[in-house]
């Protein structure tokens, strides 16, 4: 929607394809990732580590960006392989 909005008022051009333009953004936040590290809400860490369940992480992201942001924010020990993104499904929301 705000793709279509800035085509029709602004002076922008961006890619007709709008999952062109949601690779570019990924890209740029995956760039900007690998510099920072960014830290998750505090007591975040405490709960998983004393979850005594398994755990996984869901996303609508990519899965590309969604494994940028969990090793950034240093909870990818917690998560291991299990993140999953709407990138593997047929049908994502």
């Amino acid at each position: 929607f705000i793709a279509e909005q800035l085509r029709k008022e602004g002076d922008i051009e961006l890619p007709k394809d709008n999952n062109e333009i949601a690779k570019e953004i990924d890209a740029t936040i995956f760039e900007t990732l690998l510099k920072i590290n960014i830290h998750p809400i505090k007591g975040v860490k405490d709960v998983l580590q004393d979850l005594p369940l398994k755990k996984c992480i869901a996303s609508n992201c990519s899965l590309r960006l969604l494994k940028a942001f969990v090793i950034a924010s240093g909870l990818s020990i917690y998560f291991g392989d299990k993140v999953f993104s709407a990138d593997e499904v047929k049908k994502p929301k």
